[in-house]
């Protein structure tokens, strides 16, 4: 596929790889950064999945990475409205909230097979076990940091509304 479209997510995934042997990118293990987004959301492993294809230059894929985060950051946002609109409103369906809570798991089941499963497939045609790994110690500093932010500003909205 060109550039400007990517290639449907059920097309065979081509693995004429632009790399020379021993010349693969440093990338994070895709199957770890999907079940670490399991615990730090799927806002973290469709990242780290847009940071591989970034090293890929599969520039078609990027854009659809570019999507699925966008889409990530939507859902915890809006899970998180759905997990403090209790506080603030005079009446709220107690069903919503329940259902809600589920909004990131069917989520990261979608992106899973959706979109994460093609990088994983592209990987072991391209490289197998053989290619070179990132660390994950910045990147999880920044999910643990992000958390940190997330739960002292939700703090701060609950205590807010509560005392209002």
């Amino acid at each position: 596929m060109d550039d400007n479209h990517p290639a449907p997510l059920d097309a065979p995934i081509d693995i004429a790889a632009p790399f020379a042997a021993g010349d693969a990118p440093a990338l994070w293990n895709p199957e770890a950064a999907a079940a670490w987004s399991l615990l730090f959301s799927p806002v973290f492993g469709t990242w780290v999945h847009l940071k591989n294809w970034q090293a890929l230059g599969d520039a078609g894929r990027v854009r659809l990475a570019w999507a699925w985060l966008a889409a990530a950051i939507v859902v915890f946002f809006t899970t998180l409205g759905f997990r403090l609109w209790p506080l603030f409103a005079s009446s709220y369906d107690a069903d919503t909230l329940q259902y809600s809570q589920w909004l990131p798991y069917v989520f990261l089941l979608a992106w899973f097979f959706g979109s994460a499963q093609a990088q994983v497939r592209t990987m072991r045609a391209r490289f197998g076990e053989h290619y070179a790994r990132k660390r994950w110690k910045a990147p999880m500093l920044w999910a643990i940091g992000g958390w940190a932010a997330v739960f002292v500003a939700y703090g701060y909205v609950a205590l807010k509304g509560l005392a209002g």
